[in-house]
């Protein structure tokens, strides 16, 4: 698996991309593209992949990635049955808008925000609020209005550092750290996290000895192969208790485990609470 640099399609007279998408499944395996993305997660829930953060998409959720950073997304379907269960709204603008404008010093702050985003952010709070609100005025129609909109979405974030949760512990900035082989690797077990994988067969799958792919995946990640792997299920498993009906023992089986107190622990390990509370509590949250 050969996976390439994502080039986003943009008009030759639009400078900032918006795209509503309105969906029946999204999938998108690791990839990295040089500009900014801002996504906002509509309706759905799903497993997001952020540089070296496992976790969940929930519905009414923003993050903001800044360039290079190697994201994954797939977002499942709503607990009841419906014809399009996805909808989401997508931002991508590129670096060289602020480069541009570099000798006005009323661009200083902004830059450095920009800076920060390397690792992603999530927003919360009455930022993300604010932002949800902006980002549902701009179209798909190139116009002034949406340039005008990402300054008044990254003036918010500015102003509001406390709504800001970074996501990634690493950059990515320097793509040797993030090689075809590392995306090859995390694209394989993104794929088969729910089989029976062990270590060997992945390093098996990169072509390396076993201890030489531990070195590696660790220097890639900074997880160990089974973290990340249990990060990855303990993720799913929490999808599937917020969006089936599955007993507690079903979800781990379906998400790879075959000893339902192991699941427990790492469920526990990972979220802080029991699989049982995690479903209660998002039952006690329902309207």
């Amino acid at each position: 698996m050969n996976i390439q640099q994502k080039k986003p399609v943009k008009s030759f007279d639009q400078s900032i991309l918006v795209k509503n998408d309105v969906l029946n499944s999204f999938y998108a395996p690791h990839h990295y593209h040089e500009d900014y993305e801002i996504i906002y997660i509509k309706k759905s829930q799903g497993i997001k992949i952020i540089g070296n953060c496992v976790g969940n998409y929930q519905t009414g959720e923003v993050v903001i990635l800044g360039p290079r950073v190697p994201h994954y997304h797939e977002l499942g379907f709503m607990a009841e049955p419906d014809e399009f269960p996805i909808e989401t709204i997508a931002v991508l603008f590129p670096e060289s808008i602020f480069t541009v404008n570099n000798q006005f010093p009323e661009f200083n702050q902004t830059r450095m925000l920009l800076e920060s985003l390397k690792f992603g952010i999530e927003l919360v709070g009455s930022t993300r609020e604010k932002i949800k609100k902006i980002l549902e005025t701009m179209t798909l129609v190139p116009s002034f209005h949406n340039f005008v909109s990402l300054f008044r979405i990254l003036e918010e974030i500015k102003d509001n550092a406390n709504d800001c949760v970074q996501l990634s512990t690493i950059t990515f900035d320097n793509m040797r750290l993030y090689d075809e082989k590392t995306k090859h690797v995390l694209n394989y077990i993104s794929e088969h996290f729910q089989e029976k994988i062990s270590v060997g067969m992945v390093a098996e799958v990169a072509g390396m000895s076993l201890s030489g792919f531990c070195v590696f995946f660790k220097s890639q990640t900074s997880y160990t192969f089974s973290n990340y792997l249990n990060m990855l299920r303990v993720s799913k498993a929490c999808e599937l208790l917020a969006t089936t009906k599955l007993s507690i023992t079903d979800v781990a089986f379906e998400v790879g485990y075959d000893n339902l107190a192991y699941f427990n622990r790492k469920f526990k390990e990972f979220r802080n609470c029991t699989p049982k509370s995690f479903r209660s509590d998002l039952t006690q949250k329902l309207p």
